[in-house]
């Protein structure tokens, strides 16, 4: 059920892609046109270098769903970032980041959106909750 991801991935011209992870570590992502990514990530466990997600919505119509559960427990750290670039038109990119910490476990977490000319009717949502 869950996946484990290679640090490059490539969602070709109108794919559907569906994963399911248990750890996160950086990761470059390219959707093409009309493809479609959905993640979800249920991570329990804390790591001390800093991941990166790089998502580049490089075709006309290129969708991204993904949603991070975080539980944290001791000492527990999770530093990571996510960017999600768009270049192409009518894309969408939707990331949220849940969290549920106990004790001195923390969350360090940075999210962009980046917009390039010509991306015309662009649609992106990042959001943290602790």
């Amino acid at each position: 059920m869950f996946s484990k991801l290679s640090n490059k991935i490539c969602i070709g011209e109108s794919e559907k892609k569906i994963f399911f992870l248990q750890s996160l570590s950086s990761c470059e992502i390219l959707l093409k046109e009309n493809a479609r990514l959905t993640m979800v990530a249920l991570v329990t466990h804390g790591f001390f270098e800093k991941q990166k997600w790089s998502l580049r919505l490089n075709g006309n119509g290129a969708q991204a769903k993904i949603l991070f559960f975080i539980i944290g427990r001791g000492k527990d750290n999770f530093p990571f970032e996510t960017v999600a670039e768009h270049e192409g038109r009518d894309t969408e990119a939707e990331i949220i980041v849940r969290n549920i910490l106990l004790d001195e476990a923390m969350v360090d977490y940075k999210g962009n959106s980046v917009i390039r000319s010509g991306a015309h009717n662009t649609k992106s949502f990042v959001a943290h909750h602790s």
